[in-house]
């Protein structure tokens, strides 16, 4: 529990969740799935903590993709083999490009 807490936001990032899975049948496409899922349910539960600790609603990175998703917003992962094509749909000036 934070003893102080200032303006500006409070954050955290869970920097490491480690699972170690086995598919009872040797599923592997299960084993994935599992991974998928849990690491967006612990995004979600990040946001959780201080919707607990304050009462007051939360965003998590699951929060922000579901809205965007809701709304029909595009979500763009960017690499160097995108990052030439990908760039210019983006709606920033060139200098936050």
């Amino acid at each position: 529990m934070p003893k102080t807490a200032s303006a500006g936001g409070l954050t955290i990032d869970v920097n490491r969740d480690l699972h170690s899975t086995q598919s009872i049948d040797g599923d592997q496409d299960k084993e994935k799935a599992y991974h998928i899922t849990s690491g967006m349910i612990g995004s979600y539960l990040e946001g959780s903590i201080f919707e607990q600790m304050f009462g007051r609603q939360a965003i998590s990175t699951m929060h922000i993709l579901n809205y965007a998703n809701q709304q029909g917003v595009a979500v763009y992962t960017i690499n160097q083999d995108n990052v030439d094509t990908v760039l210019p749909q983006l709606e920033y000036s060139d200098d936050k490009k």
